[in-house]
């Protein structure tokens, strides 16, 4: 496996998120004086248009949030976040209005909108942000699933897919969704009941860290605010280079086993034991 310094849109701004979710939490636990302050610099003022299910939503057709793009706001505003496949449309609107697109800072997308990244990408020449990691126990006719949050490693590895893959699309960054729930992780759709998965689980008095946590964590760790995505050849991996020119390789090994990767990076060569369905990360330090 190597790594290349070709350039693509892609960067992380994992850490920060996690970092934003930290210091949000302080509001309810703290005296208003302990309080991290957060700025809000960018706004994405719709949550899957022209999606309407049973809990509150925001469905707005193409011609709307176009009008609403056109209104300068005080903060940047971004297009999204868009979801099912028949919602490009709303990019497409909104985008070749030109009144709307001068206001449009980026593009938001989620769920099923992966395949219009890399269009989005050369055609309106905006940054391109998932929004909304898939929560996964996805809800069945029989609702045999809804009482308790499976949280499990077959969760961690999906979303390692997902995540993965919407990077190599193009995205400038990605978003998980669910942060910290309870065991049940039930939404709010009573028609619909679903025990969606998190990063964090609180269960009585513990703070149980899931195995996504940690699968989110081998890339926010070390991948920089401003970091670029590099190629990869050969195997299930990521890769950045921050922008102090440090590279950041995230492995995934699909087997049962243990595998030994030799990786070469910087001119010299590196084996990484990666352990079986599990993750490694590279860190390799500029000279």
């Amino acid at each position: 496996m190597t790594t290349d310094r070709s350039e693509t849109r892609a960067t992380v701004n994992a850490q920060r998120v996690l970092a934003a979710s930290a210091g949000l939490a302080l509001v309810s636990g703290t005296a208003a004086a302990d309080v991290e302050i957060i700025g809000i610099n960018a706004e994405l003022r719709d949550n899957a248009s022209l999606f309407v299910g049973n809990a509150p939503d925001c469905a707005a057709d193409d011609t709307a949030v176009a009008r609403f793009a056109e209104r300068l706001p005080e903060r940047e505003i971004w297009l999204g976040t868009i979801s099912n496949p028949s919602s490009k449309s709303i990019v497409d609107t909104v985008m070749s209005n030109s009144g709307a697109a001068a206001f449009v800072s980026g593009i938001g997308v989620q769920w099923s909108q992966d395949q219009y990244v890399p269009g989005y990408l050369s055609s309106y020449q905006v940054p391109v942000m998932q929004t909304e990691h898939r929560c996964g126990n996805f809800p069945n006719q029989q609702q045999s699933n809804i009482d308790r949050a499976p949280n499990d490693q077959a969760y961690a590895e999906e979303s390692w897919g997902y995540i993965s893959h919407y990077i190599r699309q193009g995205v400038s960054s990605y978003m998980a969704w669910n942060m910290v729930l309870d065991p049940a992780g039930r939404n709010l759709d009573m028609v619909r009941p679903w025990a969606q998965n998190a990063l964090l689980v609180v269960e009585g008095s513990t703070l149980i860290e899931t195995p996504t946590y940690y699968v989110f964590r081998h890339v926010a760790q070390y991948v920089d605010p401003g970091a670029v995505r590099v190629d990869v050849q050969g195997g299930d991996a990521v890769a950045w280079k921050n922008p102090d020119d440090d590279i950041v390789v995230v492995f995934h090994n699909d087997q049962n086993s243990e595998a030994q990767i030799n990786v070469a990076v910087g001119g010299s060569t590196y084996q990484v034991p990666v352990p079986g369905r599990g993750w490694a990360t590279l860190n390799w330090q500029a000279p």
